[in-house]
């Protein structure tokens, strides 16, 4: 993969719960691929969103600014974005950043359907 690829399949789960898994590194390059997928989904309503990120080796400032945005847009509506699956160095990206106080975090897509009531 060169340094702006970033693959993105949305799927549904059970409930309709829509699931974005990503494959490679979410940067500066990468991030608007992520930004555009997440703001359709809002714009479609959906306000329930699990990010999948098993696959994501690194995430850049950008690409933390992404989802901090699309949580922000979320919780206009009481919605909520859920990371599942982080490697251990994004963990703890999202760790050092505190973003696992405003981000529902799992490790796995069960627990955070479950955790929907899904």
């Amino acid at each position: 993969m060169s340094q702006v690829d970033l693959l993105i399949n949305v799927t549904r789960e059970a409930g309709g719960i829509p699931v974005i898994r990503l494959e490679g590194e979410v940067d500066i390059y990468t991030c608007p691929q992520l930004k555009d997928t997440i703001l359709r989904l809002i714009d479609d309503g959906e306000y329930h969103i699990i990010i999948d990120m098993e696959k994501v080796p690194y995430i850049d400032s950008a690409g933390l600014g992404v989802l901090v945005g699309a949580r922000r847009r979320v919780g206009e509506h009481d919605g909520s974005i859920s990371i599942v699956n982080p490697n251990p160095s994004v963990y703890k990206v999202l760790e050092i950043t505190r973003l696992t106080k405003i981000f529902d975090v799992y490790q796995d897509k069960e627990g955070a359907l479950t955790a929907l009531g899904k």
